[in-house]
């Protein structure tokens, strides 16, 4: 379903979907609220190894972004002093216990967080012997197959009886070791909770919690529970309504510049970008091609670098580490490509997204004059002065990133 519901939002003839959302809203927002150093540190790590690669994407730095730079592999080691890779038990039992400890979930609850990603492999392959016994015409092979259901069948069952609380209080208990000052602003929040009935974001929102007064232990509790997780999840959210006021505003106020740069003798309205829709931390566009890469470059920084300056200037909150996103470009909601921040890449995108915008019929240009468009701002050397001086790509400011988007044009 949800496949087929993103398949809906499609762009019209001339625009291009850009959309983004951020990675670990409500972990970082913690670290930051929380003035945890070591969280914040944790995030920083993979936000500089993403940097090096964007200046230079040798296979010895994408390495390291894959191995170094995932902030739960990096829990995995703090906690357990060992290296996993990403599909390991671990990392997803590390990243529920994490975010669930934000939502004030406890030990029993978090350790059945911990089964659920071995709980999905296991109804998947499930699924996928049923379908293919249902079209296997060799009886010897039905046998394997029933004989391969039995066994996952089992597996499942005993996955899903096993109680993991032990297992998930481990996790918090050396998680908590390591994150200090994020345990004490949990247990700082969830008092205010119950005993103030009201607990405060860190740009100064309110959330109040009268039902805490009523004293029936069970409601207090849930009380309790929104408390520690309210002032997180709010300013993340804020953040992200935030950075799409001033994306747009970026760039409007851009928009006479590039216009006049590149010679472009359309309106202003006829140019503008239609703010698609928000799902929960992500952000969705539909950006006129003539401005996707100028959109690209004020997008990524206003959601990044430019929304955590503008929380200090008005709420006088300092974000230790900036948010970071993840940027997926398409004429469908459904087809949509991961920028990897290799600026080589991101021409690709584009022209995978184009060819697709072309074959659909009642397509007004050519793949090759809406790419044209597209790489015109790269092209124009003024135009990437100003972008990456006002806008810079993740936060840098290197002549190696200039010279990496000349030879992408190229």
């Amino acid at each position: 379903m949800a496949k087929i519901l993103k398949g809906l939002f499609t762009t019209e003839p001339g625009y291009v979907q850009i959309q983004f959302d951020y990675s670990a809203a409500e972990v970082k927002m913690w670290g930051i609220a929380a003035g945890d150093s070591v969280i914040c540190e944790t995030f920083a790590i993979g936000q500089r190894l993403r940097q090096a690669y964007l200046v230079d994407p040798s296979p010895e730095n994408l390495k390291a972004v894959k191995d170094k730079g995932d902030v739960h592999l990096l829990n995995v080691e703090r906690f357990f002093n060992k290296k996993v890779d990403k599909s390991h038990p671990l990392r997803h039992a590390i990243k529920a216990v994490v975010f669930g400890v934000i939502y004030g979930k406890g030990a029993e609850t978090l350790g059945i967080d911990t089964k659920q990603n071995d709980i999905a492999d296991c109804k998947s392959a499930i699924r996928k012997l049923y379908d293919e016994s249902l079209e296997c015409k060799d009886p010897k092979r039905v046998t394997e197959i029933n004989q391969m259901l039995e066994d996952l069948d089992l597996k499942l069952t005993t996955i899903m009886g096993e109680d993991k609380t032990q297992y998930a209080q481990d996790i918090m208990d050396k998680m908590f070791a390591q994150f200090v000052n994020g345990k004490k602003w949990i247990d700082v929040m969830s008092e205010m909770a119950e005993k103030e009935y009201q607990v405060v974001s860190p740009n100064g929102r309110v959330r109040h919690l009268y039902a805490a007064m009523t004293g029936d232990r069970r409601i207090v509790s849930k009380q309790v529970r929104r408390g520690s997780n309210a002032p997180i999840q709010g300013v993340s959210s804020e953040v992200g309504a935030k950075a799409a006021r001033m994306i747009l505003e970026g760039y409007y106020k851009s928009l006479p510049r590039l216009k006049k740069e590149l010679g472009i003798t359309k309106s202003n309205w006829d140019l503008r970008v239609k703010f698609s829709r928000a799902v929960h931390d992500a952000l969705y566009f539909m950006v006129p091609i003539e401005m996707a890469i100028p959109f690209v470059h004020i997008c990524q920084y206003q959601a990044t670098y430019g929304v955590a300056r503008k929380c200090e200037q008005d709420f006088g909150f300092r974000f230790r580490v900036e948010p970071e996103i993840e940027m997926d470009v398409g004429v469908r909601g459904d087809h949509m490509e991961t920028w990897s921040w290799k600026i080589g890449d991101l021409p690709g995108l584009f022209e995978k997204a184009m060819k697709e915008a072309a074959a659909e019929e009642g397509a007004q240009e050519s793949y090759e004059d809406m790419m044209a468009k597209i790489l015109e701002p790269w092209r124009n050397k003024e135009i990437r002065t100003f972008l990456q001086k006002n806008y810079p790509l993740l936060g840098v400011q290197d002549p190696r990133i200039n010279k990496q988007i000349r030879e992408a044009v190229a």
